[in-house]
């Protein structure tokens, strides 16, 4: 959480420090497998205008994340849907209304059901 947030409130200038760069890009390397972390460098690349690099970012914590759910049905879906939200916009900010429309329905359909243990099939 520390170093996500660290990430998040990195200076946000394209021209800036290259560590900052560095550090934007290095991080979700390092943190492969933890939705969370995936998702955040979305942020910077959205208040930045990279939204093809936000998109990215926030498919790839939208696609990480089920399993999660799947096998912690306390880890709820709260921020899934906040990544999902997220990954919309970016998609809407590039053009690309259709997938815009399309990523919470698909998501939706993936992993609604995996974090509400009381509508298990």
């Amino acid at each position: 959480m520390i170093a996500s947030k660290t990430c998040q409130n990195l200076p946000t200038s394209e021209g800036g420090d290259s560590r900052t760069n560095l550090t934007k890009k290095k991080y979700p390397q390092l943190v492969t497998n933890i939705p969370h972390a995936l998702h955040m460098p979305g942020h910077i690349y959205s208040q930045t205008g990279r939204w093809a690099d936000a998109a990215k970012s926030f498919n790839e914590a939208a696609i990480n994340e089920p399993m999660w759910m799947k096998l912690d049905k306390l880890y709820g879906n709260a921020h899934h849907g906040h990544n999902v939200h997220y990954l919309a916009t970016a998609y809407s900010f590039e053009g690309r209304y259709d997938d815009a429309v399309e990523a919470p329905k698909s998501r939706a359909r993936e992993t609604w059901i995996l974090a509400s243990p009381a509508c298990e099939p």
